[in-house]
């Protein structure tokens, strides 16, 4: 069999392409060597060197396995629950993420940050914000990985999306009595600033109710404000409080972006796995997921989004293979 694994790093325009095969081929004929010279003629084509060794692979094997290139997007969180119990600090991705986004406390830069598996298991105390900042970034991360033009407001995943707009985050313990709020300011970038989360801290140990999907969608909300979306003053029964102006899937408010990717997460179009949990778990997220749309409604003046029902597959059908 023959894998082609193709992967974009949008920010450094880098393409790596690894390509792995049996020790032993078939001897049908020289089925590279044909490949090789039909890609020499067409050397900045790309697509097209994939293509020919994809075609090789087909002719030598007598089928075309593709993982990654043309294939149907596999799922970067194949199992929310198992996925949240993995430290942050022990993925691949750690350094990047460090090198992406500065975390702050009161100014001052985050250093090291412990951590133990499972994370259910860590006191609370020990699940410090420090923590959970690189535990959303790091969902963030997987959620869309490999995907683009999937989101209405960017063309990129999520977090390069993030990754443009922001520095990084801070954490404070003096913003006036908001939970978070865009922007706070060094070496010339925003921060996005977010109060020590001490009341919820064990929930965001978890992705449903007072979990980290609620942060998740925090962190996305602040970020869109770099784009100059202000609030407005709500209406009606929540007059004095703070809304949105309303609601419009082509130029989505911070708000606009919380209620969608509720509804994406619900409708599986953000696939994470929740599908994949013992009924009672699926249904629980299903409903949080479901309620918390509904809810944010409330939050845009004029052409609300539309109400949720159910759907057939809450969360999609579960990809996974256990």
């Amino acid at each position: 069999m023959i894998i082609f694994y193709y992967h974009k790093e949008i920010t450094y325009r880098k393409i790596y392409i690894v390509y792995l095969y049996k020790k032993f081929m078939p001897k049908k004929g020289n089925y590279m060597g044909i490949v090789g010279r039909l890609a020499d003629k067409i050397k900045n084509s790309l697509l097209t060197k994939i293509a020919a060794y994809s075609l090789a692979g087909s002719i030598a094997f007598g089928s075309s396995s593709l993982v990654g290139c043309g294939s149907e997007h596999k799922p970067g969180i194949e199992n929310i629950k198992e996925f949240l119990e993995k430290c942050p600090t022990n993925d691949p991705i750690y350094e990047q993420i460090r090198n992406d986004f500065e975390i702050r406390k009161n100014g001052r830069i985050v250093k090291d940050v412990q951590c133990s598996e499972p994370i259910s298991q860590m006191p609370t105390s020990q699940y410090t914000d420090e923590l959970i900042t690189l535990q959303v970034l790091r969902t963030i991360y997987y959620m869309d990985y490999g995907r683009s033009s999937h989101l209405p407001w960017t063309t990129t995943t999520a977090y390069q999306w993030m990754k443009s707009k922001i520095g990084g985050i801070t954490i404070n313990d003096q913003l006036g009595g908001v939970a978070a709020f865009c922007c706070m300011s060094w070496k010339n970038r925003p921060y996005i600033a977010i109060v020590p989360l001490n009341e919820t801290r064990e929930q965001r140990k978890y992705w449903g109710g007072a979990g980290l999907a609620e942060i998740v969608g925090v962190y996305m909300h602040e970020t869109r404000h770099v784009d100059g979306f202000p609030h407005v003053e709500c209406s009606g029964e929540l007059k004095g409080a703070i809304c949105d102006q309303t609601y419009d899937e082509k130029n989505l408010s911070p708000s606009g972006i919380q209620w969608w990717l509720q509804k994406n997460w619900l409708d599986g179009n953000l696939y994470i796995g929740f599908s994949c949990l013992d009924p009672k778990e699926k249904e629980d997220i299903a409903n949080y997921h479901l309620n918390t749309a509904n809810r944010y409604r409330d939050r845009f003046v004029n052409n609300k989004p539309p109400i949720l029902t159910m759907p057939e597959f809450p969360g999609g059908i579960c990809k996974s293979k256990k």
